[in-house]
């Protein structure tokens, strides 16, 4: 068995392989810019969707916030006009 560095070859080439496949990781890592933008996309999405479904929520009570308020005042003005 050759051995290099008190390495076997058989070692060495594993340990090789995991240093490609170290390197390999690496640029994985370094690449993922794309990625992670278009999980910040969706993301993002998701937020407007929420703001969404809370704004409409939001217009439901706000109208029927101003019908009362219109109700109301036609109520009041009503009373007024009978005396």
């Amino acid at each position: 068995m050759h051995k290099s560095r008190g390495v076997s070859f058989f070692q060495r080439n594993d340990t090789v392989k995991q240093l490609s496949i170290v390197r390999n990781l690496s640029y994985f890592r370094k690449s993922i810019d794309g990625a992670t933008a278009v999980e910040y996309g969706l993301l993002a999405g998701l937020v407007a969707l929420g703001i969404a479904g809370g704004l409409g929520a939001l217009s439901d009570l706000v109208n029927l916030l101003f019908e009362n308020v219109s109700n109301d005042a036609a109520e009041v003005t009503r009373s007024l006009n009978e005396n």
